[in-house]
């Protein structure tokens, strides 16, 4: 089964929300806790960023791909199939983080580890949509490395903190106060954003930030 995987290249310089603005919602006006605040700021972004899929700020990720995605096509007949399975490249990519700002390379690699810059001019990128396109007479990118044959990487987030979505900000000061009252709780691990962390994010914030989420299409 072919297999991808995000990472992160390039964190974002700053946060959404200032120490100020962080203060200011827990009515703290002490210097006591600016450390503990501040990394609360940090964990509950990448909490927010975990679970909708969006960059808030400026951020370059990287995609790796054993191979450009398929599907299968199926001819089927009173029931019953008639022929193979046929994969077909699928045109477009949809990547998972968003909002999508640009592409800088599509690069495909051999087995014997070199690699080629697949040129731009055979795809479209498509920021509103986040997705890149194939052109109708490009063959998709291939390499004959048997993993991670296909690497892109790219630039999203919103231009500045002033640009993202109140009800996103305001879910991540919901979230640093929720995790501030809860400091010491074994059973909360503001710190941490594994997967499990985003299961233990209160109901009310989810709400803000569901329509912001990133979905996955087919």
């Amino acid at each position: 089964m072919d297999s991808s995987s995000y990472s992160l290249i390039t964190p974002p310089a700053s946060e959404p929300i200032t120490i100020t603005e962080a203060k200011a919602h827990l009515r703290v006006d002490t210097p006591d806790d600016d450390t503990l605040i501040t990394s609360l700021i940090k964990s509950s972004r990448e909490l927010c960023e975990l679970y909708t899929g969006l960059g808030l700020l400026p951020q370059t990720w990287r995609l790796l791909m054993d191979k450009w995605p398929t599907v299968q096509n199926d001819e089927w007949w009173d029931g019953l199939r008639q022929g193979a399975f046929i994969p077909t490249v699928k045109k477009e990519l949809l990547l998972e983080r968003s909002p999508l700002v640009s592409v800088s390379t599509v690069k495909t690699f051999e087995e014997d580890g070199s690699g080629a810059i697949y040129d731009s001019s055979n795809y479209y990128v498509d920021p509103s949509g986040g997705r890149i396109v194939l052109k109708a007479s490009s063959s998709a990118p291939t390499g004959s490395k048997s993993i991670n044959s296909v690497e892109i990487v790219f630039s999203v987030g919103y231009a500045d903190a002033s640009n993202v979505p109140g009800a996103i900000k305001l879910g991540i000061l919901d979230l640093i106060n929720f995790h501030y009252e809860h400091r010491g709780d074994e059973s909360i691990r503001a710190s941490s954003i594994e997967s499990e962390s985003v299961h233990n994010i209160p109901v009310g914030i989810r709400n803000l930030w569901n329509p912001y989420k990133r979905r996955k299409l087919g």
